[in-house]
């Protein structure tokens, strides 16, 4: 199983396209996606899949997303050690999602691949 962080720009908790994270979650489930944790400051989602092709996935989320919660976002998703990398990389407070340039804080960040690692604890 692979372990992937979707970062999604377009939802909001608050404000407009304002969804709550259990409904979130509940769309990654309904693409066949498991463990899906939702990480409510910034809206990502951390997931596992056995899916090796980022570019579907990706795409499947935001089919997912648009389906469910009828709103168009853009997603980007990478596995969780290429999150660890990025963050151990990097020095800036202020870090830039390569593939997309998708800007979380480094705490975020550090809070997010947490979260996929102790789900990935838990599956062992």
């Amino acid at each position: 199983m692979n372990h992937y962080i979707a970062f999604l720009d377009g939802i909001q908790e608050n404000g407009t396209n304002r969804v709550a994270m259990k409904d979130l979650e509940h769309c990654f489930h309904t693409f066949s996606l498991e463990g899906e944790r939702a990480y409510a400051p910034t809206n990502d989602v951390v997931f596992v899949s056995e899916n090796d092709h980022v570019e579907q996935l990706k795409g499947g989320v935001e089919r997912a997303v648009e389906a469910v919660l009828h709103i168009p976002i853009e997603a980007t998703v990478i596995r969780d050690e290429n999150l660890r990398h990025l963050i151990n990389t990097t020095v800036e407070e202020m870090i830039a999602i390569p593939e997309n340039n998708l800007v979380r804080k480094r705490s975020d960040l550090e809070v997010i691949y947490l979260l996929s690692q102790a789900f990935s604890d838990h599956q062992h």
